[in-house]
């Protein structure tokens, strides 16, 4: 049975009403003609009236057929509404089975992208991760925007008015821009016209910590303004993203540790066999080393039996220094604890290890004055000294230098989730640099493994290295090797700083030039997001008798300032923080406190100074980790106008450090543009 929408009722019904009025109408004219001439009023009204009837249950029929067609269209939009709603859900459980697998993260994130696409037909949606330095965003995925335009907003910078995007990455909120045409932030980005985008909603994509992973981008090619169902999956969206990234970079940070724990094992594994054949090879020398000294008693002095003997005697000891290294290397070995100034193990031993080098091999000290201290072996640090001092030479091909560097810094936890034998804490530097030859990856894979060498045969034992790898270990420290081919290695030793080096260190050394007035009178405010240097660098400049103002966020900072009676007299600022930038806080703090001086503090110097060597000496700031001796010299010197040491480049101003940071975090050049979204 076929069924008639209300349309075509109303069609059929009207049709039957005129043919009705019609036949009426046809039924009274035959029976006028047989009636008399008096009755025909009667008639025509009797029509009249009877038309007004079937006009007004025509009307009363099409009122309610009306009323069906509403409803109708209500039961129709909420099934479609419902069948929308189920399809999200069966998509978003389906990229939750995705983020559940092993893929790849950026399968898992076009999966993301697919389900935003399928729920809002038209749209084109867009992910960007943000990079290591926390300051651009990077491509992650965005299969139906075109590749130029992918290209053009790859590496955009985090900042307010750079795009949606970059906006909400800098605000760490949701963006929404209902037409790009006439708004501020996309004024002037081609890209976007030439692809043909007119609207863009952005979300940031977050981590269960709350740390930003990225943003994604809902992208239309007509303005338009967002419900609140599409709101609403542009929030769940982004947290479908948020869980692959987090699942694939858990996954990797796992991988990267079940391998050092492999390589650790390796090497315990062989340390263990390597103690134990050095144990049983000592006992085998004891006999020789003791028979040929009774016999070098007897015999005669310059006889041919007498030089045979020294020789063997000679050959017993050089093996029983090889056994004392593996015994060493094995964690076999008994050692003498001391607490030990490491600059001055390292001055005492410097002559010894002038001789051993060759004459066009310069070594360098770079000693940071002050309270270095550890706990630890002499002999075994010495060896640690002489075996790296050795590995440099060998590295070196003609001419070059070594460096020996020493400091006293915090290692913090982002330092402990890449080498987690290290606890964050205060630790003593030990850095050997060279401008050798460098190693290759597959090298560097092997090179704490004894026996392991890349010289040519009759050169070395293949125990350096190994040695070095066992003393550190034993002693509690960690090593961190970065070397390339063709650009030298540097190995940078952490070892613990020693109980009795705490209080040391908050003494100022003599390097360090007493301030000329009280510096109780002094105020610093002291912003930093990071708890630990924090902590430190309060007591520190509270061990000096400053006064500190301390802020965890530039927002504090700002209340701590306007309710501060007196003058600060120093602002030391980090530079990269979620609020706003040093720069940007130093800016505000200028309307209230105009005459103030600021430090400026970070740990992303690689990527704020410039490779130009002439840039570079305008570009020098306090960089993480610092000494005690960097920090306070600072101070010193913005507070009382004291110079730094020779060679050391002054700090930032305010203008140089703005200036850096829009030149290294991506500043348009004057024949480009910088990509906004």
């Amino acid at each position: 049975m076929r069924h008639f929408s209300v349309a075509e009722l109303k069609t059929r019904i009207g049709i039957a009403v005129a043919i009705t009025m019609a036949a009426v109408v046809g039924i009274f004219a035959l029976g006028e003609s047989a009636t008399s001439a008096a009755e025909p009023l009667q008639q025509s009204v009797l029509i009249l009236v009877l038309c007004v009837v079937i006009v007004i249950l025509t009307r009363i029929l099409f009122s309610h057929l009306d009323h069906l067609e509403a409803t109708q269209r209500i039961v129709q939009g909420q099934q479609t509404e419902l069948a929308l709603a189920e399809q999200r859900e069966r998509s978003r459980l389906k990229a939750l089975e995705r983020i559940a697998t092993d893929a790849e993260l950026e399968e898992l994130l076009k999966d993301v992208v697919q389900f935003v696409e399928d729920c809002l037909p038209g749209s084109l949606c867009s992910i960007l991760l943000v990079d290591d330095s926390g300051t651009r965003l990077r491509h992650g995925s965005a299969p139906s925007l075109p590749a130029e335009y992918n290209q053009a907003v790859d590496g955009i910078r985090i900042g307010k008015g750079k795009g949606s995007c970059g906006t909400a990455a800098f605000l760490r909120q949701r963006v929404v821009v209902e037409d790009l045409e006439p708004h501020p932030y996309w004024h002037n980005f081609q890209p976007a016209r030439d692809a043909g985008l007119r609207s863009c909603w952005s979300e940031p994509v977050f981590a269960s910590n709350g740390t930003l992973l990225g943003t994604l981008a809902v992208y239309h090619r007509e303005p338009r303004a967002p419900g609140s169902e599409d709101l609403h999956l542009l929030e769940s969206a982004a947290h479908l993203a948020g869980i692959a990234i987090s699942r694939v970079r858990a996954d990797e940070g796992r991988h990267v540790l079940e391998e050092q724990l492999r390589q650790t094992q390796k090497i315990e594994a062989v340390g263990q066999l390597a103690a134990g054949v050095a144990h049983d090879f000592n006992n085998l020398l004891t006999p020789i080393i003791v028979y040929a000294d009774m016999l070098l008693r007897v015999s005669p002095e310059g006889s041919p039996q007498t030089r045979m003997i020294q020789s063997m005697s000679s050959a017993a000891h050089k093996a029983s220094d090889l056994t004392q290294k593996l015994l060493s290397f094995g964690r076999k070995q008994v050692l003498h604890m001391n607490l030990l100034d490491l600059n001055e193990v390292i001055t005492s031993f410097k002559e010894i290890m002038r001789a051993t080098v060759r004459d066009n091999i310069v070594i360098d000290l770079l000693l940071s004055p002050g309270a270095a201290k550890v706990q630890a072996d002499r002999g075994q640090l010495e060896q640690v000294l002489l075996n790296l001092v050795l590995n440099a030479q060998d590295a070196i091909e003609g001419s070059g230098s070594i460096c020996i560097e020493t400091g006293h810094l915090i290692l913090d936890e982002e330092f402990h989730r890449q080498h987690p034998v290290a606890k964050p804490g205060h630790y003593i530097l030990l850095a050997f640099s060279d401008d050798g030859c460098g190693m290759s990856e597959d090298t560097l894979r092997h090179m704490y493994e004894p026996f392991f060498t890349t010289k040519e045969s009759g050169r070395g034992t293949g125990l350096g290295l190994a040695t070095v790898y066992g003393v550190i270990k034993h002693h509690g420290g960690c090593i961190d090797v970065r070397s390339r081919p063709g650009q030298g290695t540097r190995f940078a030793i952490y070892l613990p700083a020693s109980a009795s080096a705490a209080e040391p260190l908050m003494r100022a050394p003599a390097s360090i030039a007493a301030p000329e007035e009280d510096s109780s009178e002094r105020t610093i405010l002291l912003v930093e997001d990071n708890q630990m240097i924090r902590e430190v660098a309060a007591d520190l400049l509270a061990s000096f008798g400053y006064r500190v103002l301390v802020a965890e966020t530039p927002s504090r900072a700002l209340e701590l300032a306007q309710a501060e009676q007196q003058a600060i007299d120093l602002l030391a600022t980090d530079v990269v923080m979620p609020e706003m930038t040093g720069p940007e806080l130093y800016e505000k703090l200028q309307e209230r406190h105009p005459a103030l001086p600021v430090l400026y503090i970070s740990g992303y110097s690689s990527g704020l100074i410039p490779q130009d060597a002439e840039l570079r000496q305008e570009a020098i700031f306090l960089a993480k980790p610092f000494t005690l001796e960097q920090f306070m010299a600072r101070i010193n010197e913005m507070l009382y106008h004291v110079k730094p040491p020779q060679g050391e480049p002054p700090p930032l101003d305010h203008r140089t450090m703005a200036r850096l940071l829009e030149t290294q975090q991506g500043a348009p050049a004057p024949e480009h543009k910088e990509p906004q979204p």
